[in-house]
């Protein structure tokens, strides 16, 4: 698959990359469409001393699901989804309570994982959101 890797600060580079394996209890999305904001750009023109290069930028991200794990119910192949940006940890107390934009151990789309300037996106079932295409 193709990807927009953001080498170092200035520096944005289409890549080919392995496509991403479909990860248990989860989806692989198929990208159409994903949003260049103003986090993306403050990170390609000065970066951040927290990113890790290389690292694929994107964290507003609609698609369609391209594959399902064998433990994922909820989506099938075909369906339109939303991204959600950030992935919690899943077992702390914010995670619980349906409060993922509050773990500590929060990982963000674009930011400390690779994002969805690429063609295929591989996530956990619960990062993305029927709806929003």
């Amino acid at each position: 698959m193709k990807a927009a890797v953001l080498e170092k600060p200035g520096k944005l580079a289409i890549r080919e990359l392995p496509d991403p394996s479909c990860p248990p209890g989860g989806v692989v999305v198929k990208v159409l469409a994903a949003n260049v904001c103003s986090t993306d750009l403050h990170m390609w023109e000065k970066g951040h001393p927290a990113l890790r290069y290389p690292r694929t930028l994107g964290h507003e991200i609609a698609g369609v699901v391209a594959e399902v794990s064998n433990e994922e119910r909820r989506y099938k192949v075909g369906d339109k989804v939303q991204v959600y940006p950030g992935i919690g940890c899943g077992t702390c107390e914010y995670c619980r309570r349906g409060r993922e934009n509050l773990c500590p151990s929060i990982r963000i789309l674009g930011f400390t994982l690779d994002g969805g300037f690429a063609q295929y996106l591989a996530l956990p079932g619960e990062a993305v959101e029927k709806g929003g295409l």
